[in-house]
C-alpha cells in the first residue's frame, strides 16, 4: 500500500470536511436517499474504504462506481460504432440524479492504455456523452455546481513511471502538493483561498486585456473583461493551486510556445515543442517537433478547441516538475495554462454565453513562465518569484 493509515485517514477528512463542506451526507441520505457517488480504479481501493466507513458514521450512503483497467481501452477497441456515438444511458444518468456529490480517484494501472486508440473515436464518444456531462456540470444563478465534485488523485506504479519515480517517491510527491504533510491541511487550503481572493482584488478583478510575453518568442493577447476569475484552493480539484478565467471566444490572438514541457491530453501521447498561432480567437497554424500527427488529430476531430477556454495561473509551490498528470501538473507554481476546447459556464453569470467555448473537449497545455510576463491592461506587469513562491507585481 502506497499510504499508511495516517495519511489516508488524514486524506479523507480533507475530501469530507474540505471538498464537499457544503454536503450534509446524513441529511441528503435521510431526506432525498442521496449517496456520495465514488468513481475509481482498483488501486485506491484503501482510500474508498476509509471514505465510505467515515461516511456511513456520519449517517450517510454510498454507492461505488468500480472501473476495471481494462474497460476504457476495450470499449474503443471492440465497440460498434452505434455503442460509441449512443446517448448517455438512463443508468448514467440515474446514477447522477441520485448523488448528493461525486467523488472520482484517480487511480490507473496504464496512463497509456488510450495512446493508440483513434482519437475520432473519443471525441465521437466525448460528443455522444454531452448530455451527461452539462448535467454533472449544472449550476445556479450564482454559478454554484448543483451537484458537488471533486476530482482527486491516488498514487499508483503508473503515475509514478511516468513521473520517473519509485511508487514511494510520488506518494511522498503527492502528499506534499496535496499538503497532507501539515498538522492541520484543512486549515492550510481554507487560508488558500482566501490568498486567492486577495489577488484577485488587487490585480484581476476589473482586468479587461491580458498580454502574455515570453523570452522564447511567445507574445499573446486576450480579452477577460467581464468574466470572473475563479479560485481554486481544494473543492473541486485536490490537489489544487490555480486561479482561472476563460477569455472571449474571438478574442484571443498572437503566438503561443509549449517549448520547454512535454504536454499529455488525457492518456494519449506526449506531445513536445509545440507552436500555436491564433488569430481572432482561431487557431490558424500549429506544429510539434513531437506528436505532430496527434496534434493535428486533435485539432481536426475538435473544430470547436481551436478557440481557447481557459487560461489560468499556477499557484501551487511545490508543484515544480511534470508529472505527465494534468491534474497536477496545470497547479504548477510559476506557470500558467491554457485549454484548448471547451470553457466553464461560471465565468458568466450575467450576459451572453456566445463568448465562451463550448467544445465537448478540454486540453490543457502548460507553460513555464519563470521567464516570462503577464501584463495587464498594459499597466501592471506580473511575474513569478522565485524566493516567495508567488506571483507578484515587477518593480
Amino acid at each position: 500500500m502506497a499510504w499508511n493509515e495516517k495519511i489516508l485517514d488524514k486524506f479523507a477528512d480533507v475530501l469530507i470536511k474540505h471538498s464537499f463542506e457544503r454536503v450534509d451526507f446524513r441529511k441528503e441520505w435521510e431526506t432525498k436517499r442521496k449517496r456520495l457517488l465514488i468513481t475509481y480504479w482498483p488501486p485506491a481501493e484503501p482510500l474508498a474504504k476509509v471514505i465510505c466507513q467515515k461516511i456511513w458514521k456520519l449517517g450517510g450512503n454510498i454507492l461505488l462506481d468500480l472501473r476495471p483497467e481494462w474497460f476504457e481501452r476495450d470499449f474503443f477497441k471492440y465497440a460498434s460504432d452505434k455503442v460509441i456515438d449512443a446517448p448517455a444511458s438512463l443508468y448514467e444518468k440515474t446514477k447522477v440524479q441520485h448523488a448528493a456529490a461525486r467523488l472520482v480517484i484517480l487511480s490507473d494501472e496504464n496512463t497509456k492504455s488510450l495512446a493508440r486508440i483513434d482519437h475520432s473515436k473519443r471525441a465521437r464518444r466525448a460528443k455522444a456523452s454531452k448530455s451527461l456531462q452539462e448535467m454533472i456540470m449544472k449550476m445556479d444563478e450564482k454559478g454554484i455546481y448543483l451537484l458537488p465534485w471533486c476530482i482527486t488523485i491516488f498514487p499508483t506504479h503508473a503515475f509514478a513511471q511516468d513521473s520517473d519515480m519509485s511508487i514511494d517517491e510520488f506518494s511522498n510527491y503527492l502528499e506534499k502538493i496535496m499538503f497532507l504533510h501539515k498538522k492541520d491541511p484543512i486549515k492550510f487550503w481554507k487560508n488558500e483561498k482566501l490568498k486567492q481572493e486577495k489577488f484577485i482584488e488587487k490585480y484581476l478583478k476589473n482586468a479587461k486585456k491580458l498580454r502574455i510575453k515570453h523570452k522564447d518568442g511567445s507574445d499573446l493577447v486576450m480579452n477577460v473583461s467581464n468574466h470572473l476569475w475563479i479560485p481554486c484552493y481544494g473543492d473541486e480539484n485536490f490537489p489544487d493551486g490555480e486561479i482561472f478565467n476563460a477569455p472571449h471566444k474571438n478574442s484571443v490572438s498572437g503566438t503561443i510556445k509549449f517549448l520547454k514541457l512535454p504536454q499529455c491530453d488525457h492518456g494519449g501521447p506526449e506531445v513536445k515543442g509545440i507552436v500555436i498561432k491564433l488569430k481572432n480567437g482561431k487557431v490558424i497554424n500549429y506544429k510539434a517537433e513531437t506528436g505532430q500527427s496527434y496534434l493535428k488529430n486533435f485539432f481536426e476531430n475538435n473544430p470547436e478547441a481551436k478557440s481557447i477556454g481557459e487560461i489560468s495561473f499556477g499557484l501551487n509551490p511545490n508543484v515544480n516538475f511534470i508529472s505527465k498528470e494534468i491534474l497536477l501538473d496545470e497547479k504548477m507554481g510559476g506557470a500558467i495554462h491554457m485549454a484548448f476546447g471547451r470553457a466553464y459556464k461560471n465565468h458568466i453569470l450575467k450576459g451572453s454565453r456566445n463568448s465562451l467555448n463550448q467544445s465537448t473537449v478540454h486540453w490543457d497545455m502548460i507553460k513555464d513562465m519563470k521567464d516570462g510576463e503577464i501584463i495587464i491592461d498594459d499597466k501592471t506587469t506580473l511575474i513569478w518569484n522565485n524566493k516567495k513562491k508567488e506571483w507578484v507585481k515587477k518593480y
